[in-house]
């Protein structure tokens, strides 16, 4: 727990992803993506849930990262906005799997919502 103003939080130590599920001994296989330590994340170097995606899609590294800093800004102004609203994410969500450009540009103008 950290103390942010007069509120205690919960901090994030890792981010871990789930590669893959051994049912025979009923256990997750996992990677540590980032790693908390004094305050900043270190990056581990590898996300295997990236490279698949880049596998499964044929997208360059480069490609790829620009796709997630965009759908980052995305979700930053969702927060920044206050959206928490299901069924307002559900169909934001939707609306940018179908025109990601426009819905980005959108909520960037504050045009969406």
């Amino acid at each position: 727990m950290v103390k942010v103003g007069d509120t205690r939080a919960r901090r994030c130590t890792n981010v871990i992803e789930i590669t893959d599920i051994d049912f025979g001994n009923e256990t997750l296989k996992t990677n540590e993506v980032f790693r908390s330590t004094a305050g900043s994340f270190q990056f581990s170097g590898e996300s295997k849930v990236f490279i698949k995606t880049m596998e499964k899609l044929n997208m360059s590294e480069e490609e790829l990262s620009a796709e997630y800093a965009r759908r980052l800004r995305v979700m930053n102004r969702l927060c920044q906005n206050k959206v928490s609203d299901f069924y307002t994410l559900s169909r934001l969500l939707f609306d940018y799997s179908v025109h990601p450009d426009e819905v980005e540009k959108s909520l960037l103008e504050g045009e969406i919502l």
